[in-house]
Parts: structure tokens; sequence; C-alpha cells
């Protein structure tokens, strides 16, 4: 589906275009996490993002062109770049605006018909676009106006009760590689890392991370065995003898 990438002209102007529509995507979500009071590191309020989700986000940029867009910004000094990721291993990258990119913008919101929009196409629709809509004026587009915004559902840490419930769920459809999975461990992983993946995202559902580490435990446990006998069916007897174990 098409999209309507916003960016402000007087941005662009001395920035660049590709640089202007990346300046909005850093400015809109360092303002929203201030309003949220969330990523505050260092006295700042910082987004992140990988280069790969850029390009999926603009289809029009390469992997290159995120690259050296980011450089152009921090190189000029508009942006600075941080990482505050819980995971040592992580490298995802962190921006946040400088006094001097935010400036851009006060500057630019303190005058008016100071927003252009670029068409991806000929056609112009609406979209979920990460990049808000920032023209100061009051008019909207020739479509109707602004589309509702959807509330995201907010995720909830799981408590081990709910963990332990859910695999006795998975034991008792005959789930077996449920039965390898240790309750603790699986929370300690992730309290530890404050619910985010690996790759610095904030986990969406638990419960798909559940699945993952069972079918990894199950997997783990079938290549170190060292028992040659032939596999036993699940049965609904073995289903009733580890629900018994793991209640307990």
């Amino acid at each position: 589906m098409a999209q309507a990438i916003a960016f402000i002209d007087t941005i662009a102007v001395e920035v660049g275009v590709n640089e202007a529509i990346m300046l909005s995507n850093i400015h809109h979500w360092v303002m929203s996490n201030k309003a949220a009071d969330r990523n505050c590191y260092d006295g700042k309020y910082w987004t992140y993002d990988t280069v790969n989700s850029y390009t999926a986000k603009y289809p029009f940029w390469t992997i290159q062109n995120v690259r050296t867009i980011l450089k152009h910004l921090e190189k000029g000094g508009y942006i600075e770049s941080g990482c505050y990721n819980k995971l040592k291993f992580d490298r995802t990258k962190w921006y946040t605006l400088t006094e001097k990119g935010l400036s851009l913008f006060n500057n630019a919101f303190v005058s008016s018909n100071n927003s252009q929009l670029l068409n991806i196409t000929n056609e112009v629709v609406n979209s979920n676009s990460t990049i808000p809509h920032t023209n100061t004026n009051t008019k909207t587009n020739n479509i109707g106006g602004e589309a509702p915004t959807r509330k995201k559902k907010e995720f909830k840490p799981p408590t081990k009760e709910d963990i332990k419930n859910y695999i006795l769920e998975k034991i008792e459809s005959g789930k077996a590689e449920y039965k390898n999975v240790d309750v603790d461990t699986f929370y300690d992983y992730y309290t530890e890392s404050d619910w985010h993946m690996s790759n610095g995202r904030k986990i969406k559902s638990w419960k798909q991370c559940l699945v993952t580490w069972a079918s990894r435990e199950w997997n783990k446990k079938q290549v170190i065995s060292t028992d040659n006998r032939p596999d036993i069916p699940y049965t609904s007897e073995l289903i009733a003898r580890d629900k018994e174990l793991y209640s307990c």
C-alpha cells in the first residue's frame, strides 16, 4: 500500500529531503518518549531502530542510503547516537536530536505553510506511517481528514503463575516439548532484560516467546540425549503424569 511521507520544507532546504524525512521520524519518537517519560538516559530522551527496520518503513531507501543519511545528520550535528541496550551483544543504535536539530523544528513550527507531502506514488492514501503529519495548518488531506489513531494494547508481563498455568494447558493438549520448560529460568531471563528481545525490541507476546523457548529446550534435549530407545508416544497417561509432577 502506498503511503504519504511528511516532512518540513524549510528543514529539507537546509539538510535535504531524505534527511528531513529521517529527522521527522526521530523527532516524532523522541517527543513521544519524552511525553511518556521513557527511554531517558544521560538527561536526554532517545529512540532506537535498526537499519533494516528503516528500509522496511521506507522501501525507497536501501541499507546504504539509511547509513549515509544518518551519517550526514550526525556529522552535521543535528543528531547524536548512543547505545543503551540492556544486552551487551545488542548493537542497535539509539538516536536523539541535538540542540541544533531541535532548533530546526522549533523554528519551523512558528511559521505557517511549512509542510510538504512527498507521495511515494501518484495516489495519496491514508497509512499507519511512523512519521506523523507535521503540517501546522488546520487543513487535512483531500480524502477525508486524519485517520483515527489506533490504540495499542499495552504489554503486561506475566507472573510465574501465569507461565505455569499456560505450560499446563499446553501439556494437557499433548505438547510434550513444554514439559522441559523451567518456569523460573524463563521468567528470570526475560525479567532481567525487562521483557525485551535480544534485538532490543519490547516483547509484544510472552506466550509466543514461550513457544520458541519450549521448542529450543526440546530440541536441545534431543541432541544431547544418549537414550537410544525408540520414541514413546506422548499418551494421555504420560500427559496426566507430567501434569501431576508439574503441579507439585
